[in-house]
């Protein structure tokens, strides 16, 4: 007999290089265009991040939300969640939705982004914003 721990969520954040470390794959909500140096994001903005591994899901409305409800920091900043859960359309791709915070200047105005969920954070990605 064989004993399996399975975590409850273990979040990743897709990026647009494939390294898990660049860009996040990330939409401006407001225009939605990919969100990069030409098109940062700024306090205020709505983004939808893209990942996976957001764990189990439960159907309200035709949307499936993700069943523990994730935090995401911007620049170090909490980013307010409005949705969480399975991308519409997707499988296996998860979609979170926040409001992008007010964040300190950094080097090209690009602050990491970190998603957790349950005791488990994500990858560190970047994100452009101003």
């Amino acid at each position: 007999m064989v004993s399996v721990f399975v975590e409850a969520a273990v979040p990743a954040i897709f990026t647009l290089d494939g390294s898990g470390t660049g860009p996040a794959a990330a939409i401006n909500a407001v225009n939605n265009r990919v969100v990069g140096s030409n098109n940062p994001l700024h306090a205020g903005d709505y983004v939808e991040l893209y990942a996976t591994g957001l764990g189990a899901t439960t159907n309200r409305g035709g949307l499936d939300y993700a069943n523990q409800q994730p935090t995401v920091t911007i620049g170090g900043q909490d980013c307010p969640v409005t949705y969480a859960g399975r991308a519409p359309g997707y499988v296996g791709l998860d979609q979170i939705n926040c409001i992008v915070p007010a964040v300190p200047t950094v080097p090209l105005g690009v602050p990491v982004v970190i998603v957790t969920s349950g005791a488990r954070s994500s990858n560190v990605a970047t994100l452009a914003v101003q």
